[in-house]
């Protein structure tokens, strides 16, 4: 049974078109511009401003736990691992889901975001955006290749639950 209530239409549309009549919405179902799903928030023009905005406030807030970890005197080792586990880990799902889909305004938030954490010494690498989207795209692809102990198997449709098309053979 659908639940009516927490239920949401959300009709996709390019920019580029400057008079789009929005069709007419079924009945006892808001029509909305943006709706979360499953912890993304999907916009109706598939922008991911709010849920970039989303993720760096989720972060910000971890950031006062480093602060509070920090001025109890935890060293930079142990620094730097909460920070991978609790902010970059959150900041690494960017690159995945919607690497060519960020705009430089977002790009330069998240690097402005990483700045700050090394300023205040919650990590002492230097991490940027494009660096972790190009890590993200190296782990993916040496994940593909023949000889990965998790494609074993002639057929490599299935890698980590995604469906993919049958890799070339090298």
């Amino acid at each position: 049974m659908i639940n009516m209530s927490k239920t949401k239409e959300i009709v996709f549309r390019r920019l580029s078109i400057k008079h789009f009549l929005s069709p007419a919405p079924i009945s006892d179902v808001a029509q909305v511009s943006s709706a979360k799903l499953q912890g993304v928030i999907l916009h109706n023009n598939l922008h991911f401003d709010e849920q970039i905005t989303a993720i760096l406030k989720i972060c910000s807030q971890r950031s006062y736990l480093l602060k509070m970890l920090r001025d109890q005197g935890l060293s930079k080792k142990n620094m730097d691992s909460v920070f991978h586990a609790l902010i970059l880990c959150k900041i690494r799902c960017v690159p995945c889901a919607w690497g060519g889909h960020i705009t430089e305004v977002n790009k330069g938030k998240i690097n402005a975001f990483l700045c700050i954490a090394i300023r205040y010494g919650y990590v002492s690498a230097v991490y940027n955006i494009d660096d972790l989207c190009a890590a993200d795209a190296k782990l993916f692809s040496s994940m593909c290749k023949v000889h990965h102990c998790i494609c074993t198997s002639n057929n490599y449709s299935h890698v980590f639950g995604l469906e993919l098309i049958k890799l070339f053979k090298t």
